[in-house]
């Protein structure tokens, strides 16, 4: 009996003293998890800007994914130089589909002109012959149709084809060094393939935020998650729903993760100033005392979400921080966003 005791003893013991180990060596992981997956949202939202851009082309889309994406990075939360490289392609294709719009315009204003002055000479030419008797000449002159200047449709179809053909392997030669890209960093950070978002992922969760029905929006989202842990975007969808349906713990939670997952990516950060300001919000209903910190924080992300200056100016008011409040308001009205709201909400203060 003795004897099972001492060993009882000794092995506790031994568990007490390797815990620490344990400890360690559990924390490394957890740090390197963490590393693959600000790799993983960096990827994330490289791919999601490339895809949209390719997918629209319309000049609104590319000023925005310029002004609020590849313009607005914090360098320093990006460690692989891979990804800058990721990002510059995405700034090169946006410089491609200028250039190849305007060279399309060339070609089919070069055309208009080239038929405009041919049919104004060819008229031109006939009213005189006509005009000074010369009706033999005028005879052999004719009227033009369309096939007189086929060739110049052509030519015109040829010089398009050309600059879309340019396009396409331009397009090409992008895709195959992100899908080389990936792969690469992939293995390099063990970041497993769910991580990393694909096209019709997007696609899909483009669908779904346009369902009206909150209660089936958040349905198609949950059945997401798998593929969609490390895109920032889809975490703010999920919360926002959530607060729309009333689940305001489950909400304050998502955004939370949401912050954890996208700070440091981004310089200013409209999308985190606002779950934030959603989620002070929330705790200020539950009667949280966090609220007042909750609210300081969004507004450290960004200055140009003027509901989320609102929203924090509320919130900070209730806990009696006056004058950070109406700092929050006077964001709004110094640059003139929404000033009919903003003055009401600065009156309200006094």
């Amino acid at each position: 009996m003795t004897r099972i005791f001492r060993r009882t003893l000794f092995l506790a013991c031994g568990l007490a003293i390797a815990s620490p180990a344990r400890l360690v060596a559990r924390a490394e992981p957890s740090a390197s998890d963490s590393r693959g997956r600000a790799t993983a949202v960096a990827l994330n939202y490289c791919r999601a800007a490339f895809h949209r851009i390719r997918k629209y082309q319309s000049k609104r889309v590319l000023l925005e994914e310029q002004q609020k994406i590849l313009d607005n990075l914090d360098l320093n939360g990006i460690d692989d130089e891979d990804v800058i490289r990721l990002y510059s392609a995405v700034l090169d294709e946006i410089g491609d589909i200028q250039i190849a719009e305007r060279e399309r315009k060339f070609f089919k204003d070069q055309f208009r002109r080239t038929m405009s002055r041919r049919l104004t000479v060819n008229a031109f030419v006939m009213a005189g012959q006509v005009a000074t008797g010369q009706f033999a000449s005028a005879v052999r002159t004719g009227v033009n149709s369309w096939w007189d200047y086929r060739d110049l449709g052509l030519r015109r179809d040829l010089d398009v084809w050309k600059v879309d053909r340019q396009r396409i392997q331009a397009l090409v030669d992008k895709s195959s060094a992100f899908l080389d890209t990936f792969w690469k960093l992939a293995k390099k950070r063990s970041i497993p393939d769910r991580w990393l978002v694909r096209g019709d992922d997007l696609d899909r969760l483009e669908e779904a935020v346009c369902e009206s029905d909150p209660a089936v929006r958040l349905r198609i989202l949950k059945r997401m998650e798998r593929f969609m842990e490390c895109y920032p975007p889809y975490w703010y969808h999920v919360a926002r729903t959530q607060q729309a349906l009333g689940q305001l713990l489950a909400a304050s939670d998502t955004y939370e993760r949401l912050v954890d997952l996208g700070a440091g990516h981004f310089r200013k950060d409209d999308m985190l100033a606002s779950a934030l300001a959603n989620r002070a919000i929330i705790q200020e209903y539950l009667e949280e005392p966090d609220a007042a910190k909750t609210a300081r924080e969004a507004l450290q992300f960004s200055t140009g979400v003027w509901e989320a200056n609102l929203m924090c100016a509320y919130v900070l008011l209730r806990h009696g921080l006056r004058d950070e409040a109406e700092d929050a308001i006077l964001r709004n009205l110094d640059v003139g966003l929404e000033e009919d709201r903003s003055l009401v909400a600065l009156l309200s203060l006094y």
